[in-house]
């Protein structure tokens, strides 16, 4: 585990996201769980959520 001001950076990208799809009804969180799926390069998501296949993660189940 790393500690340090990684995570704003996982927030600012979060915060990219939400401006970029204010169309959608993603909520911050939404946005703030795709900006770390995407840093870790992860593609598939264990959810019920439908935003994630909105913004083109795989779900499941």
């Amino acid at each position: 585990m790393q500690k340090g001001r990684r995570g704003e950076k996982f927030f600012e990208k979060a915060w990219e996201i939400f401006l970029k799809y204010k169309d959608k009804d993603f909520s911050y969180t939404d946005c703030t769980s795709f900006a770390v799926m995407e840093r870790l390069k992860i593609d598939i998501a264990f959810t019920f959520d439908s935003h994630f296949q909105a913004i083109k993660f795989q779900v499941m189940p």
